[in-house]
């Protein structure tokens, strides 16, 4: 065997070792670490509920004087939420 191909061979088995040390998959898809998952979670329920509350205030500014519409709103974005 020729040095360069046992060359070849040992920094193959060093780069699977490696990616085996790392915890990284050399194919296939990878998941999304479980922090990254809660922040997406959290980042999802907070623009849920920042939704929620922009409509209730245009609803607000849109009745001034009426209030069972906005309680209504209220109402409804709470049992989403």
């Amino acid at each position: 065997m020729s040095q360069r191909v046992a060359s070849s061979r040992r920094a193959t088995k060093q780069a699977r070792r490696k990616g085996a040390k790392s915890g990284r998959a050399t194919t296939g898809a990878r998941k999304a670490p479980p922090k990254t998952v809660e922040l997406q979670k959290q980042l999802a329920d907070a623009l849920e509920r920042q939704t929620a509350s922009s409509e209730v205030l245009r609803i607000i500014s849109s009745s001034p004087g009426e209030l069972a519409p906005v309680f209504q709103a209220i109402l409804k974005h709470a049992i989403r939420i």
